[in-house]
């Protein structure tokens, strides 16, 4: 009987493992799609990010490139183009809005204020060297946009464009490998808890108690009648006696 209580005991304590690894398996499974969602959203966020700062950086280089070409050679064309970057593309505002929908720091948000401040001291410049080209004055329009003023204004604007979008990068990729670490961990909890469910299937096979019925004397099974007329077998394990069996039920 002692190792019939153990063999239940036994039972029970691999059955609370099973459905503890079950609930584990269960929760981290629920995470990993959680997080994985967050993961795909912040590769989305990054690259919306390095975009629209490119877009903002592009059209502000776009409008040096033109105005230069404009003084350079009077081309109708790059003042045409010049003007439509200017009042209908408008990239830099679109590309900073996009930026501050999705989220930046306070310190990326004063780094663009910084290159537009710069930005709108070109301005007046590139006004005037456009008024020289108009005029038929290269040599004019060309000290405006090359000059010391204009060139330390486009130098500063670049350094700055470096930091923004290396501090962009930084952050954007921060989110994202601090996100693919949480994935990793549970799928190592999903496995763990695999390992258990198996484990406890495994523990519960091996242990499982055989029954069989104790021959008697010259190998015939002793059995009888009980006092009720019911057929009963004794049953045995390992040489102990566990009860009588009674039509497939067991009484001690």
């Amino acid at each position: 009987m002692k190792k019939a209580i153990n063999q239940s005991t036994l039972t029970l304590i691999l059955s609370g493992v099973s459905v503890l690894a079950l609930l584990l398996m269960l929760f981290s499974m629920i995470s990993y799609s959680n997080v994985t969602q967050q993961l795909n959203e912040a590769n989305e966020e990054r690259y919306e990010l390095t975009y629209n700062a490119n877009r903002f950086m592009n059209g502000s280089s776009y409008l040096t490139e033109e105005v230069r070409a404009f003084a350079a050679t009077c081309d109708q064309e790059h003042y045409d183009n010049y003007l439509n970057e200017v009042n209908v593309l408008k990239n830099r505002d679109q590309g900073v809005a996009a930026m501050q929908e999705i989220g930046i720091t306070t310190a990326e948000q004063g780094m663009i204020d910084q290159m537009a401040a710069l930005s709108n001291q070109l301005v007046p410049l590139e006004e005037e060297a456009m008024k020289e080209a108009q005029e038929g004055q290269r040599e004019a329009a060309l000290t405006y946009v090359y000059g010391e003023d204009y060139g330390k204004a486009i130098a500063q604007i670049k350094d700055l464009k470096e930091q923004f979008l290396s501090a962009l990068d930084s952050r954007s990729l921060a989110k994202v490998e601090q996100l693919q670490k949480e994935t990793n961990s549970i799928q190592l909890r999903m496995f763990f808890a695999m390992a258990l469910v198996a484990g406890s299937a495994a523990a519960g096979g091996g242990h499982h108690q055989e029954e069989h019925y104790q021959p008697g004397a010259g190998g015939k099974i002793p059995g009888g009648r009980d006092i009720q007329g019911k057929s009963f077998l004794p049953l045995w394990s390992g040489g102990q006696y566990l009860g009588d069996r009674y039509a497939g039920k067991l009484h001690p």
